[in-house]
């Protein structure tokens, strides 16, 4: 009986996403990255995926603030008082508006 392999992952030549090929020479993550074109290593960021996955987390209320520790598109921001008062629903939206223009 033979073990079945975990896939090879790329990473987007957009915006670094890590993804699955679905076949040969598949480097993109979406059509939006792919007709954006390819960015260099040093121009993209790439968000933490385990910071994106407690974002979304199912079992989080919307409403509830976000904490000190939450993803942010600047982690380095000159005004974290100002973020504090983010609602997951709000950082939510932040991240995918990010995303959807190849920011995030």
């Amino acid at each position: 009986m033979t073990e079945r392999q975990a896939p090879l992952t790329a990473a987007c030549l957009r915006c670094g996403t890590e993804l699955v090929p679905r076949k040969h020479g598949h480097v993109f993550c979406s059509s939006l990255c792919r007709h954006r074109g390819e960015l260099g290593p040093d121009e993209r960021t790439v968000a933490d995926p385990d910071l994106v996955a407690r974002l979304f987390d199912d079992g989080r209320d919307p409403d509830d603030r976000v904490r000190g520790d939450e993803w942010h598109p600047s982690p380095d921001s000159e005004f974290p008082e100002l973020d504090a008062g983010d609602t997951l629903a709000q950082r939510r939206k932040w991240y995918r508006n990010l995303r959807r223009e190849g920011l995030a």
